[in-house]
């Protein structure tokens, strides 16, 4: 009985294959669309695309050239080719303004950059090609059933896009990188103004400041010491965390405490002892 199964999909598969083989030799443009099509509904994309593709080649003045192009574009997105998917997607934008396909054909453009989009801890180019094209989308066609979704594509990819920018600039903390920590949680701030973690980024911001002032060398340190209490002014109210804002209210104090010293050293015939400590240039 098993032996007759296999024997009957070694039958059918040897069939599919020599009508596909049979098609691509057909000069016939009607028979190969009427094929392609049915291997498109069929979800046999590969096959689909190889016959899609030598009709599209030779699609000027055929009457189906429309949909020759949109299904190849349609194919190739089904099997998985985002990247070529979307340059026929574009394409078929540009050459075909008005046709009934065009919504369609721009959404399933802006999702190619989407399926598209890495993991968070690649290059997020296509995260952000993603979105503008979600955005623009939404902007064209603000009636579209396909708004909502493309609304909620735009809030997880920018969710990927700040879960990076976080892991990003506490790296650079980590490593004691701490002007550099400082600058990339002001920006993760700036670039995602909803972001849930605004109070821990606070934080750091006000704790990489700090450290960067007190391990510089002495010809910096006190422009940093006194940026220390303009970012506890400009941040602090953000901390939510008790212990959090207990520290950095500690640490600000601090700050203005070793500000006023490093003046004082200045000043003639005051003396201060030095402390000695890793500098940061």
């Amino acid at each position: 009985m098993k032996k007759f199964i296999l024997y009957g999909l070694i039958v059918v598969l040897l069939t599919s294959c020599s009508e596909y083989q049979l098609m691509l030799k057909n000069t016939n443009r009607q028979q190969k669309y009427d094929y392609a099509m049915r291997m498109y509904e069929k979800k046999k994309y590969s096959r689909a695309t190889g016959i899609f593709e030598e009709l599209y080649t030779t699609s000027r003045g055929d009457v189906n050239a429309e949909n020759i192009h949109y299904y190849f574009a349609k194919s190739y997105y089904g099997v998985g080719d985002f990247l070529l998917a979307s340059y026929f997607f574009e394409d078929f934008c540009y050459k075909y303004p008005n046709s009934k396909y065009l919504e369609d054909a721009a959404y399933t453009n802006a999702m190619c950059y989407y399926k598209d989009s890495p993991e968070n801890p690649l290059d997020q180019t296509s995260t952000y090609k993603a979105i503008a094209q979600m955005q623009l989308f939404v902007d064209r066609y603000p009636t579209s059933s396909y708004v909502a979704e493309c609304n909620k594509r735009i809030d997880e990819l920018r969710e990927k896009l700040e879960n990076k920018a976080y892991r990003v600039a506490f790296q650079y903390f980590r490593m004691e990188y701490y002007q550099a920590a400082s600058v990339a949680f002001t920006l993760l701030l700036k670039d995602f103004p909803d972001t849930d973690r605004r109070g821990k980024c606070s934080y750091f911001v006000i704790k990489s400041s700090y450290l960067l002032a007190i391990n510089s060398v002495r010809t910096k340190k006190e422009e940093r010491l006194a940026n220390v209490s303009k970012n506890f002014d400009k941040f602090a109210s953000a901390i939510t965390d008790e212990q959090d804002k207990k520290e950095i209210t500690l640490l600000n104090e601090k700050a203005k405490l070793l500000h006023q010293e490093n003046w004082q050293m200045k000043m003639p015939g005051i003396k201060k002892p030095i402390r000695h400590q890793r500098s940061i240039g």
